[in-house]
């Protein structure tokens, strides 16, 4: 189980991820979908400790993921990252949109 508390990173001056709050449970399949630059990559690289907070703390199961051990961590985990091009063409329903009003 992933567990994120007030987790904050920036870059420079550029706030990227600010007072996020996200649990994974165990055994789950978890989907990240948003437009460029909103955060993803950042996100599974502060999951998989290639990154660490400006603030805030990163749990898998129940051990935080700090430089010492992240690389112990990784070996329990799974992370399986899309193409940089889909092979088709997709269209994504926003969850604020009925099904069937979308023209794709």
């Amino acid at each position: 189980m992933f567990v994120l508390e007030q987790v904050n990173k920036s870059f420079e001056d550029q706030a990227c991820i600010r007072d996020l709050d996200l649990s994974v449970p165990a055994g789950t399949t978890t989907v990240l979908i948003g437009p460029s630059g909103c955060g993803k990559s950042t996100l599974l690289k502060l999951m998989l400790g290639l990154l660490y907070p400006d603030r805030g703390s990163v749990r898998f199961d129940d051990q935080a993921v700090q430089p010492d051990n992240a690389r112990a961590l990784r070996q329990r985990m799974g992370c399986a990252p899309s193409p940089t091009s889909p092979p088709m063409r997709w269209t994504v329903i926003p969850p604020s949109c009925p099904a069937g009003s979308v023209n794709g």
